[in-house]
């Protein structure tokens, strides 16, 4: 076995390798729902469509609330290990 093999663990590099991917995916979309539903609830209220704009409105807060839980749910992975 060569020392490169011996002293890396490519299961556990592995692991953290998609670990990364999946949370930079969810960041950056749960990040682009906020924006665009936040954005398209202004629009849609300044032109005086109510109704319309509340889908918009939820979707803003919904992406807000998973942007903000897996931030801290980042922090909490990393002040614990």
């Amino acid at each position: 076995m060569s020392p490169i093999k011996a002293t890396i663990d490519f299961t556990a590099l592995l692991d953290v390798v998609i670990a990364s991917v999946v949370a930079g995916a969810v960041i950056v979309s749960s990040h682009s729902l906020c924006l665009y539903g936040l954005t398209e609830f202004l629009d849609r209220r300044h032109a005086r469509e109510g109704t319309r704009a509340l889908p918009f409105a939820i979707l803003g807060a919904l992406g807000g609330a998973a942007f903000a839980a897996a931030v801290v749910y980042g922090f909490i992975i990393m002040t614990t290990k």
